[in-house]
């Protein structure tokens, strides 16, 4: 009997998970850099490059965080791990400007581990001793690079450095010798993107420049919390503004603009093109939007259970099905490594600010542990639901929405994205808002974009609308764009 105990014993413990300790010793590159932030450990199942795991890796595998380390020369930290399967892949990151969770990257400026290490032994050690360089990209001659200090943002109590707005300005074939007055075309990218991410796109668009002429304004959609979607929010401070009442005329002061200006995004990009045409209509002739974040934001955040986590079966709500990624996994890989993602993003656009609150600093409509809906802050909400505010204001949104605004969506769209922008079609169509909608068969929420059949079809679009009325979605004989 007692031999069968040990042999049990031995059983289990070889079933269970051992215990590791991986320390992490700082090794700047200047001997005098000391540096603050949350520590940042991801273990993968798979090897990944040193400057960055990729949201994948970190959604699919497991995070270790040790927050408000300040780290000098030749200083260690260690941490207890456990991993029920080999061998598991370690690197470190520290996150000093909390944003790991937007790209799963080092930023310019802090420090990662030069090496990934294998978790084989009983002990294994990182070294924190490279430090990620600036991104220098070199731009196509068409296209430069603008900065402005935006006095609005200066007025609500943020630092110069946030208050600087980028973006770049491309101009058409011939525009030094022509003359003439060019529409406006504003690209506002997705989350995790920048000003610097569809450079191949841009190619592709100044050939469709020679016959149908626009200058091309590529934003900078970033704040500190993430994509802030041009809105005016606490957090973030009062961006649409500062884009129409500073980037717009800063522009038309320098460039021959005939008045006309279309918006286009993707994704959190989508999103703001709606909601600009939808608050500012005076200012943007049209929008285009190409897979928008949710615009019926109950079905999609909430579900039949009005919790972010559960359905009402207690199954997983999830985020991206196609890639096993729970709404809850979302949450919680943001809430331990305190560093601002997608969530925190919407958090930050939609809420009230709480600077006070950790891990994160915003009111939430669920709560973060048992994802229960808080509806006094669902309230604030509301007003971001795009389909509500078109059915709450039908003639204002007939007035403008009608024959302004084009839609693209894969029907594959791996964050659910297409049932949200086809209710929000439905309902335009319900109120007789006349608007284009285009279904890309088969295809996901990216994987059509860099086409360049579609890329043509999306900059004509963007061109058409800048001259004159859409003609009725039922009117309407698009391209076939296939995967």
């Amino acid at each position: 009997m007692q031999a069968i105990i040990i042999l049990l014993a031995l059983v289990l413990s070889f079933g269970q998970a051992r215990a590791e300790t991986l320390t992490v010793k700082f090794q700047p590159t200047d001997p005098g850099d000391r540096v603050s932030g949350n520590l940042i450990v991801v273990l993968s199942k798979t090897p990944f490059p040193p400057s960055g795991a990729g949201l994948l890796r970190v959604y699919a595998g497991e995070v270790r965080c040790l927050p408000n380390q300040t780290l000098g020369q030749g200083q260690t930290l260690t941490l207890e791990l456990k991993s029920g399967q080999r061998p598991l892949y370690a690197g470190a990151f520290l996150d000093q400007n909390r944003n790991f969770m937007a790209s799963a990257l080092a930023e310019p400026g802090e420090y990662y581990s030069s090496q990934v290490v294998a978790l084989k032994g009983k002990d294994a050690s990182l070294s924190l001793d490279r430090k990620r360089q600036p991104r220098v990209v070199k731009p196509p001659a068409w296209l430069q690079e603008h900065l402005i200090v935006s006095p609005l943002m200066l007025r609500a109590g943020f630092s110069v450095q946030q208050a600087t707005q980028r973006f770049l300005v491309g101009l058409p074939p011939g525009y030094w010798t022509s003359g003439k007055r060019y529409p406006l075309l504003f690209v506002s990218h997705g989350f995790s993107g920048s000003r610097w991410a569809y450079l191949d796109r841009y190619r592709i668009w100044r050939e469709e420049m020679k016959l149908r002429p626009m200058i091309l304004v590529s934003l900078e959609s970033n704040g500190d919390y993430g994509h802030h979607l041009f809105l005016n929010s606490e957090a973030n401070g009062p961006r649409m503004r500062v884009l129409t009442e500073e980037v717009v005329p800063y522009i038309e002061r320098r460039y021959r603009s005939q008045g006309q200006r279309v918006v286009y995004g993707q994704s959190s990009g989508g999103w703001t093109a709606i909601s600009l045409l939808r608050r500012a209509p005076h200012v943007f002739a049209g929008a285009v939007a190409t897979g928008p974040d949710p615009l019926t934001l109950q079905d999609w955040w909430m579900g039949p259970n009005q919790n972010l986590f559960t359905q009402p079966d207690g199954s997983p709500r999830m985020f991206a099905e196609s890639i096993g990624l729970t709404m809850r996994t979302l949450v919680d890989r943001e809430v331990d490594t305190r560093s601002f993602g997608q969530f925190a993003a919407f958090l930050a656009c939609f809420s009230r600010a709480r600077p006070e609150q950790e891990p994160m600093p915003f009111q939430s409509p669920f709560d973060l542990v048992s994802g229960a809906f808080q509806p006094q802050v669902w309230a604030d909400w509301q007003d971001n639901d795009q389909s509500l505010w078109v059915q709450a204001h039908p003639d204002q949104a007939r007035q403008n929405f009608a024959n302004r605004l084009a839609l693209f969506v894969g029907n594959r769209d791996e964050f659910g994205l297409y049932p949200t922008t086809l209710r929000f079609s439905h309902t335009l169509d319900r109120l007789k808002i006349p608007h284009r909608l285009r279904v890309i068969e088969g295809a996901g929420h990216t994987d059509y974009l860099d086409r360049p059949d579609f890329q043509r079809e999306l900059y004509r679009t963007c061109f058409e609308l800048s001259r004159s009325s859409l003609v009725e979605s039922s009117a309407w004989e698009p391209a076939t764009v296939s995967r």
